[in-house]
Formats: structure tokens, sequence, C-alpha cells
């Protein structure tokens, strides 16, 4: 009787563990369930556009204008390949002379630091509208991101001329002159941000840079200790 006890207690350590085996099992598929519907997500979305696009947009110019439209949604949304998918689509399609959509196409490459694409596109734009204030300043942009600064300068120039009131240009154009060892010119510029935007602590940062460059030292001081007070009581 002794023994038949203890095989039966066995029994019942085998079959918890293999409940436990098949809880383990059971959690796995759902963890595995729940991955494989968050990956094809994606390709559901695009399925349903496609659907979309099959049914109800059937007039060939307004499938093009889809792509445009669909485009500067996904810009909205953060999600900026998708946008410039959409937007080389409509100008292959329809419009490569679309001052908007080349716009729109640079900013969603220089929003994923793809600099180089982004600046041939906003200089297609550009061809357009010379004087347009948002593209010359997004090209100065680029351009300081890729430490171009010789013709950055040349854009952050006439951006100013442009809009002599935007405190952020006459700072990266301050940036520019400093990069191309020109500091007293940089120095002036870094001050012009100052009087239009007092509260920005990263003029004051660059100002106190300049300074300590060119051997003011307590004036730098002054610009570093200005930079933290601000900082801090963001």
């Amino acid at each position: 009787m002794g023994e038949k006890v203890k095989k039966g207690k066995g029994k019942s350590k085998d079959l918890k563990k293999n409940k436990e085996k098949k809880g383990d099992s059971g959690s796995t598929r759902v963890k595995y369930g729940i991955y494989v519907v968050l990956a094809t997500a994606e390709r559901v979305i695009d399925m349903l556009m496609d659907l979309y696009r099959s049914t109800f947009v059937r007039d060939e110019s307004e499938r093009v204008d889809f792509h445009k439209r669909q485009g500067f949604r996904y810009f909205e949304s953060g999600d900026y390949q998708r946008a410039v998918d959409s937007f080389l689509t409509y100008m292959e399609d329809e419009d490569s002379a679309d001052v908007d959509v080349l716009f729109q196409t640079g900013m969603s490459y220089a929003n994923m630091d793809e600099n180089e694409e982004a600046l041939n596109h906003l200089k297609k734009a550009e061809e357009i509208e010379a004087d347009n204030l948002e593209i010359i300043t997004e090209i100065s942009s680029c351009l300081v991101k890729e430490e171009e600064y010789p013709e950055a300068i040349g854009y952050l120039e006439k951006a100013i001329e442009l809009d002599p009131e935007a405190a952020n240009n006459y700072y990266l154009l301050g940036t520019s002159y400093e990069k191309t060892g020109k500091g007293k010119e940089a120095i002036g510029m870094y001050e012009k941000s100052i009087d239009l935007d007092p509260k920005e602590p990263m003029f004051y940062q660059a100002l106190g840079f300049a300074f300590e460059s060119s051997g003011k030292h307590n004036a730098a001081i002054g610009c570093f200790k200005k930079a933290m007070e601000l900082e801090k009581n963001r």
C-alpha cells in the first residue's frame, strides 16, 4: 500500500508539471499571436489603402492627387518615410514642379536627417519660388547641418533680408561666421539673436564660446552664467 501511495504522489507531481508546461505553451502562443498581429498591421493598412484607391478613387487625376493628400497626412503624423514615398509617387505621375510638394518632400527628408536629399528637393522648390522665406530658411538649416558654412552664409543673409526679426537665423549665421574664422562677425550675430530673443539660453552659450575664443574671459563667464540661469528657470 505504501508503494501505491508513493506512485500516486509521483503522478500528481507529473500532472502538475504538465499543466504548468501547457500553461507556458499557451502563454507563448498568445504572445506570438500578438506579435504576428502587430507585425502585419502595416501591411493591413497598406492593403486597406490600396482597396480604398481602387474602389473610390476612380478618376486618374483623383488617383494621383490622392498620393499628394496622403503624403501630407503622413507628414503630419510624423511618418516621414511614407510621406516621401507618397510625394515621389505624386511627382512621378503628375507634377514634378509642385512647389508645395517639393518643399514638403525636402522637409520630410530633413526630419529623417537625410540632408542631401532634403537640399536636392528644397533647391528645386527654390528655383520656382526664389524669395520664399520658408524654403530659404530650411535650405540654410540643412547647409549648416551639413557643415557647408560658406554656402549657408549666403542663404542666411538672404533669409535675414526677407525676415529681419527671426532670431534663430542670426544665431545660425553667427555659427557659420565662427566656423569660417570670422569671430568678430559671429559675436555681432549672436548679440543680435539675443536682442530678438533674450530668453534663449543657447544664444548666450554660443556668445560665451565666441567671447572665450577671442580672449574675453569675463564676458564669456557672464554669458555662461546667464545661459545656466535661463536653463534652470525653463
